[in-house]
């Protein structure tokens, strides 16, 4: 019921740790030193009532670590290695395992930018689920079963330097980040479908705050859509009248009671309010039966259209042809449109990494073709860039 005091365990840590907990009472942590001399180290501590002496398991790896344990007696380690590839080390049956580099079905070596952060979360017995930050806008997501991991799926999160995670039920992921405005997200991983991440509570405050807990960003993709707003307090009770504001655009007002029922949705019309960036506002709300004004922390999401490229391909002898689609929501005329002037990247995955081929603006038809002379097969896919009104959209992948 009470924090410790702060104890320090371990000096010369250059990089966030990562902790796990393979029995009961038992802590294992882990972390890299030796920037300065430009040798990375991985070091070992073990918890179990009394900390014990850092052990070194000797790979070097860059910026990032992970650790998780499947089930009694086994740790999982993941590391970002120099060079870029995921590595993965496995304590079992009382030694260590030897690094290797992490392949799917169709990748041979998974990459990631270091620095971004990972977390890596045991749903079930010998079942991890593995995040790490592909760039400030999508993490990438891995499952594992103990013998083979799932081709990666990209999923919306806002990390700017750190990522965790952990799993408090069957089948849920709490996944926490720290966006670009250096504030922390919290988004739920729950039977297989993302809420959206938003900032929670702050930790401690000590004065009665409340926010409307806004995602960072809101996809159009429908005529009306909802923009989940519950609202993050200190207060033991409290009674608010919010709304959000986009210069002379309002929604709302919403109200908010505890105890008692709260509106915790926002409608958007698309076809009346303009896509921007919406900020709550208090119109007025007070704490603790009255006697308390409530501090309230304006927050803002940001409301675009959603995009859709479709990549499609063709190979005729060494020729590859390829054919870029992107649609988007529009509000005039109401619906899916074709995208045009959107610049898109037709990327190709190759040494390792996703490389830009070429740009191309979409024409009338939201469309754009090429033919390259290709002898090998590689995965290929498009990366529309965001737009003053529209997300950014990555197809999926063609091989050809």
């Amino acid at each position: 019921g009470a924090w410790s005091a702060i104890d320090t365990i371990a000096i010369g840590v250059d990089y966030p740790p990562a902790v796990t907990s393979p029995a009961l009472g038992e802590l294992d942590v882990f972390w890299l030193s030796g920037a300065l001399s430009g040798k990375l180290t991985t070091h070992q501590l073990t918890y179990d009532g009394t900390w014990g002496q850092p052990a070194q398991l000797g790979q070097q790896v860059y910026a990032d670590l992970a650790a998780v344990s499947p089930e009694p007696g086994r740790i999982d380690l993941f590391g970002l290695s120099a060079n870029g590839p995921l590595t993965q080390s496995t304590f079992a049956g009382g030694s260590w395992h030897p690094w290797t580099v992490v392949s799917t079905p169709s990748y041979v070596h998974l990459l990631a930018d270091p620095g971004f952060g990972m977390a890596a979360v045991s749903t079930s017995a010998r079942h991890i689920e593995l995040f790490y930050a592909q760039d400030r806008t999508y993490a990438v997501h891995i499952s594992y079963d103990g013998t083979t991991f799932t081709d990666p799926q990209l999923e919306p999160l806002p990390s700017d330097t750190g990522l965790s995670g952990v799993t408090a039920s069957a089948g849920r992921i709490d996944l926490f980040a720290v966006g670009k405005d250096f504030a922390p997200f919290h988004g739920t991983y729950i039977a297989g479908v993302w809420s959206p991440f938003s900032q929670p509570a702050e930790i401690g405050d000590p004065t009665c705050t409340a926010r409307t807990v806004l995602p960072a960003t809101v996809s159009i993709s429908r005529a009306t859509t909802t923009i989940p707003a519950p609202v993050a307090t200190t207060c033991s009770n409290y009674s608010a009248t919010a709304f959000l504001q986009n210069g002379s655009t309002v929604l709302g007002p919403v109200q908010y009671q505890s105890p008692g029922a709260s509106t915790t949705g926002l409608t958007f019309n698309a076809r009346i309010n303009p896509v921007g960036t919406y900020r709550t506002n208090l119109d007025n709300g007070y704490a603790n039966g009255g006697t308390q004004t409530l501090n309230w922390t304006s927050t803002a999401t940001a409301v675009k259209y959603a995009t859709y490229p479709h990549v499609f391909s063709a190979r005729r002898g060494r020729i590859v042809y390829l054919y870029a689609l992107v649609k988007q929501y529009s509000s005039a005329p109401q619906g899916i449109i074709a995208a045009t002037r959107r610049v898109t990247y037709l990327q190709r995955y190759t040494n390792r990494r996703w490389q830009n081929l070429l740009a191309r603006t979409t024409n009338a038809a939201g469309a754009f073709a090429v033919a390259l002379t290709q002898p090998h097969a590689y995965p290929y896919r498009l990366v529309t860039i965001e737009s003053s009104t529209a997300w950014t959209g990555i197809s999926a992948t063609t091989l050809r």
